[in-house]
């Protein structure tokens, strides 16, 4: 018979736990790792020790991470959340690791202008919206394994001048037979696409194939 699974909720406890520090010092930590394989969190002192919880089951809802306003690394992946909630106070937050979850929705992240790395594989997410372009200083970008099925939304990226590397693989939109070149032609700054990196030979083919499309449409 399969167990069921141990819902595991952020409180301020456990974070002290994790930590092992008191309430009044959890504004020191810069990174909290809370995923299913193992749950730590970081000092900013860099000769603390890292410290381990024995917790076993999931995290199913992001909250009381105000506590802990100055993080600069967050993963919460391998758990059960179906939201983005909670972060508002991680204005300083660098990377954000929610792959493998149930959301559904980018939402919650317009504000973390720091953010440089999100991860969001592994999810049921349909649309990238157009917020995102509020991620000034994103530069990689995991949403593999979701359910895109929006190609054009991919033109919204196009509007991160410092986004590097994307990975869209195993979602709906790759499936279109000029997937890469429409990737490629509607975010310049791309080096890395799914993985493999951008060819001088690819966004040539992809200004061949689109650039008459885009002047069509400013006519």
């Amino acid at each position: 018979m399969e167990m069921e699974t141990e819902i595991v909720t952020i409180t301020e406890n456990l974070l002290t736990d994790v930590l092992e520090c008191s309430a009044a010092e959890l504004s020191q930590a810069t990174a909290l790792d809370l995923h299913l394989r193992g749950r730590r969190a970081v000092t900013g002192d860099p000769r603390a020790s890292v410290s381990k919880l024995s917790v076993s089951g999931k995290i199913r809802r992001i909250e009381c991470l105000s506590l802990i306003p100055n993080l600069l690394q967050l993963n919460l992946s391998y758990n059960l959340i179906t939201r983005i909630e909670g972060l508002e106070r991680l204005g300083s937050l660098i990377e954000l690791n929610l792959a493998e979850n149930s959301i559904s929705r980018i939402e919650g992240i317009d504000h973390l202008k720091c953010l440089e790395r999100l991860n969001l594989s592994g999810n049921k997410i349909r649309r990238i919206p157009e917020s995102i372009c509020q991620l000034n200083c994103l530069a990689h970008f995991r949403i593999a394994r979701n359910n895109l099925d929006v190609l054009t939304d991919l033109r919204f990226l196009g509007k991160l001048e410092g986004l590097k590397n994307l990975r869209v693989d195993d979602n709906p939109i790759m499936r279109e037979d000029e997937a890469t070149l429409f990737a490629i032609f509607h975010i310049k700054s791309m080096v890395s696409f799914n993985g493999i990196e951008v060819s001088t030979r690819q966004r040539n083919e992809s200004r061949r194939r689109f650039a008459t499309d885009q002047l069509s449409d400013l006519r």
